[in-house]
C-alpha cells in the first residue's frame, strides 16, 4: 500500500469513527416504567437505589413496586442464543434509578440485558423490578403479575431438524420479549424451562408443575405454538394452512386471559418454510404479539387490560 492508498483509507476509518459516533447520539437512552403497587411508608426510605442483576437471589424481604426499562432504539440490534449473558452498559443502569425512586422503591432487582432486530426495529434495553425492601417479612409468596414467563415454542406432532428448530426458538422468543417488555410487562427468558405441551396440559398442570415453570414469583405464561394443518388433517395438495398462535395463562387462575393468532394460508413443503427468514419470524411474532394490552389486578381477583398511558414513556 502505497502513501496516498494509506492516507485514503486513514480517512475512511476516520469518517467510520464519526459516522459511528453520529448514530450513538442519534439514539439517546429513554427511559419508561410502570407501577402495580404503592409502597410501605413504614418500609426502608429510598435514600438511594440499590441494584441486583438478573439471577441473583433477594436475602431482603421485599415487595414488588412495579417495573422500569431504559432502552435506546436504532442501531442494528442483534438476536443472540437465549442463555447468552452480557453486561449491562452503566449508563442504562443508572438511568434506571430516578424512575424507581420516583415509584418510591429503594432497590431495583433482576435486572438483564437485551437486543433485539426486528423488522425495522433495532433495540438496546435493560430491564428491572423496582421493589421496596422491607423490614419485616411479609406473609404468603411474593407474586409479580406483571412478570411473564415465556415458554419454549411448540411445534405439536410437526418434525424439524434440531438446529432449525433452535433458530425458531430462539428468534420468536427473542421477539416476545422485547414486545413483552415495551408492554409494560417483565419477561427475561429462562432457557432452562422445559415444556411440551397445550393450553390444556396448563389448565391440567396442579400447583406444583406449575410451579416449575418460572417459579411460583411468576403468574403469567406466554406460550407460542406453530400449528401445521397437515400435522393434524392430512391433504392431498402440499398447500396448507400454518398457525402462529399466542396464548397468555394465568397459573393462579387456571385459565388463558389473552391469545391471539396470524395465519399463512398457503404455505407450501414442510410447514417451516413459512419463516424459514430471520425477517419472517421477527414480523410473525410482531404481528400476533401488537395487539397484545398490559394486563394486571391490581387488588383484584381477575386481570383487567389498562391503557397504553399506564406505561409512563419519556
Amino acid at each position: 500500500m502505497n502513501r496516498a492508498e494509506r492516507g485514503l483509507t486513514g480517512v475512511w476509518i476516520a469518517i467510520g469513527f464519526l459516522s459511528l459516533y453520529g448514530c450513538s447520539s442519534t439514539f439517546p437512552i429513554r427511559a419508561y416504567s410502570i407501577q402495580i403497587a404503592r409502597g410501605d411508608p413504614a418500609a426502608i426510605p429510598p435514600r438511594d437505589i440499590s441494584l441486583s442483576e438478573y439471577g441473583r437471589p433477594m436475602k431482603k424481604p421485599y415487595t414488588v413496586l412495579g417495573k422500569v426499562t431504559t432502552y435506546k432504539r436504532g442501531g442494528l440490534g442483534a438476536v443472540r442464543d437465549l442463555d447468552y449473558r452480557s453486561t449491562p452498559p452503566e449508563d442504562m443502569v443508572e438511568r434506571l434509578k430516578a424512575p424507581a425512586m420516583d415509584m418510591g422503591a429503594n432497590a431495583v432487582i433482576g435486572i438483564y440485558h437485551g437486543e433485539y432486530r426486528g423488522v425495522n426495529i433495532g433495540v438496546e434495553y435493560v430491564s428491572g423490578l423496582t421493589v421496596q425492601i422491607q423490614k419485616e417479612v411479609q406473609p404468603g409468596v411474593q407474586r409479580t403479575d406483571l412478570q411473564v414467563g415465556i415458554l419454549p415454542v411448540q411445534i405439536g406432532k410437526s418434525e424439524m431438524g434440531e438446529k432449525d428448530y433452535e433458530a425458531l426458538d430462539r428468534d420468536l422468543r427473542a421477539g416476545a420479549r422485547w414486545f413483552l417488555e415495551d408492554k409494560g410487562y417483565y419477561a427475561p427468558v429462562d432457557p432452562g424451562i422445559r415444556f411440551t405441551g397445550t393450553v390444556q396440559d396448563l389448565e391440567e398442570a396442579d400447583q406444583a408443575e406449575s410451579q416449575r415453570l418460572y417459579g411460583d414469583e411468576t403468574d403469567l405464561l406466554l406460550l407460542i405454538e406453530v400449528i401445521d394443518e397437515q400435522a393434524f388433517v392430512p391433504v392431498l395438495l402440499d398447500i396448507r394452512k400454518v398457525v402462529l398462535k399466542t396464548t397468555l395463562f394465568s397459573k393462579s387462575l387456571g385459565k388463558v386471559i389473552w391469545e391471539n393468532q396470524v395465519i399463512n394460508e398457503k404455505t407450501t413443503g414442510v410447514f417451516w418454510i413459512w419463516m424459514n427468514e430471520a425477517v419472517t419470524r421477527a414480523g410473525a411474532i410482531e404481528g400476533v404479539l401488537k395487539p397484545l394490552p398490559f394486563y394486571s389486578r391490581m387488588g383484584t381477583s381477575e386481570f383487567v387490560a389498562y391503557p397504553p398511558e399506564m406505561v409512563k414513556k419519556k
